[in-house]
């Protein structure tokens, strides 16, 4: 769950990472893809992404989409869908922070758990840090054709929602504390 219990969080690197532990069809064809850099196909990707939205959790709650859309494709699946957001946010980063945290990105293979191992305060029992391995779409040549991939949809999903009503649209550095994001945003939703 997200800000503060209210909306459902929604991850399409879980739902992936879901399907993946699990093995699933969908799961062993995400995996491969991932593996080489290559994007989830948009089918693939919203039906995950629909099935969880219409999880009652979601639809009691509301929900907040995180990684999705990442192509025009299911940005126009999304709105075939009637699932308008109220607000799209971008996160600005700079690439070599990107490229250090998938580098530092470690994931328990058991649990599907997902830690940073720098600057990471959080006690990792020595068990669980002996078993943790990294992705293969973590490694930064991989990272980095997915970057490239995001900058060259993000003028669409700008296109898409920048002057949209009732949508508002925003870019937030990465780096503002989760307090201060979730009393920007809600100001800027006020004030629209």
């Amino acid at each position: 769950m997200c800000i503060r219990d209210r909306y459902m969080g929604v991850s399409a690197a879980n739902l992936l990472n879901g399907e993946t532990s699990q093995k699933s069809k969908v799961g062993r064809v995400a995996a491969q893809l991932m593996k080489e850099g290559e994007l989830v196909p948009d089918e693939m990707m919203i039906q995950l992404v629909e099935a969880r939205l219409n999880q009652s959790d979601c639809k009691v709650n509301g929900w907040v989409l995180e990684g999705f859309p990442k192509t025009e494709g299911q940005m126009n699946m999304l709105k075939g869908m009637k699932q308008v957001p109220s607000l799209v946010v971008v996160l600005q980063i700079d690439d070599d922070i990107v490229y250090e945290r998938h580098e530092y990105k470690k994931i328990d293979p058991i649990t599907g758990e997902v830690y940073s191992l720098k600057g990471t305060t959080l006690p990792i029992e020595e068990e669980t840090l002996a078993r943790l391995v990294s992705r293969d779409c973590d490694q930064h040549e991989i990272v980095k054709k997915r970057l490239k991939s995001w900058k060259e949809f993000l003028p669409k999903l700008e296109e898409t929602y920048k002057d949209r009503r009732p949508v508002s649209y925003t870019h937030l550095r990465a780096h503002e504390t989760l307090r201060y994001l979730v009393c920007r945003l809600l100001l800027e939703k006020k004030n629209n």
